[in-house]
């Protein structure tokens, strides 16, 4: 829990700086510049809320508060406007994870995955993560830098690369993939991402062997309601997904691939024990024909063995 607590009751405090408690390895300027008032505004706990928010978004720490100091010596008690610092205290994550993990399935065999993620290594809430799979029906290795609170609060930039191979019943593919992409989140049930996209690709599908060239921006909107980020029992979320793209190459076209997600939740106890679930999904691609999109583009139904 955050709150304010000024001496008197009448008393007003004033921003100051914020002050950093606790072992870490970020850097002091990084998290100063995480908080939302300026030198004079008066505190709320409100702002004290989104600098412990902003910093827990990060992801490098594993628990975060923020307390008002007490007045400094000196200050005069009665005084009607006293400047306050805020102390944030953070316990930082340990530095990396490494994750292993093993899957089965009738129609995709045997799967094996592996995540080594980097965190904090330049100072500023940063985390490089490198992944690892191979299956029966794909193979990849992937890497990704997240930049929390990029240039200003509440945007976050992400850098990845790749190396995917694919071995549907659709289509036989080798990608490798590069893209650049912001995600800005400033409320918890709104944000927005905008991003480029570039792929080199040979792919072999009923159409025959192509080599293409993909460049692409994309844009959605996503707006949460749900109770709960990671295991809702009530609520709804949606999505929207615009992706402009162009192909060089082998094939020569524009085209722009479009896609609306909705999911609702819905207990049907009192203790929320069993959940009613819905998802819908509808999608659109226009400005060009079935077989001159490109294959990892394409809408399929169903799973391995399905009809597409």
């Amino acid at each position: 829990a955050v709150g304010v607590r000024v001496g008197h009751e009448d008393d007003l405090a004033v921003a100051g700086g914020v002050q950093i408690e606790g072992s870490h390895k970020t850097k002091t300027s990084y998290l100063e510049s995480l908080r939302s008032w300026k030198d004079g505004e008066l505190y709320s706990p409100e702002a004290l809320e989104k600098l412990t928010v902003r910093a827990t978004d990060t992801g490098v720490f594993d628990s975060v508060t923020a307390r008002m100091a007490p007045p400094k010596a000196g200050d005069d008690a009665g005084a009607q406007m006293q400047r306050r610092d805020v102390i944030l205290t953070v316990s930082e994550r340990k530095p990396r994870t490494i994750t292993l993990g093993g899957s089965y399935s009738t129609s995709e065999g045997i799967g094996l995955e592996g995540q080594h993620v980097w965190r904090n290594r330049m100072g500023r809430g940063d985390s490089l993560t490198l992944t690892a799979r191979a299956a029966q029906l794909e193979r990849v290795l992937s890497g990704e830098i997240a930049l929390p609170h990029w240039r200003q609060a509440d945007h976050t930039l992400k850098l990845g690369a790749g190396f995917t191979e694919s071995e549907t019943d659709a289509y036989d593919q080798r990608q490798i993939s590069a893209s650049a992409g912001v995600e800005i989140s400033n409320k918890v049930h709104y944000g927005l991402g905008y991003g480029v996209n570039i792929s080199a690709e040979h792919v072999r599908d009923a159409t025959g062997e192509k080599d293409l060239l993909i460049a692409g921006v994309f844009g959605n909107l996503r707006l949460d309601k749900s109770n709960d980020l990671l295991d809702p029992t009530k609520g709804y979320r949606a999505e929207l997904r615009v992706e402009p793209a162009g192909v060089f190459g082998d094939e020569r076209i524009l085209f722009m691939k479009s896609t609306f997600t909705a999911s609702a939740y819905q207990p049907i106890d009192d203790r929320s024990r069993n959940i009613v679930a819905a998802r819908f999904r509808v999608g659109t691609i226009v400005g060009a024909p079935l077989t001159g999109v490109p294959a990892d583009y394409r809408f399929y139904a169903g799973g391995g063995g399905s009809v597409r």
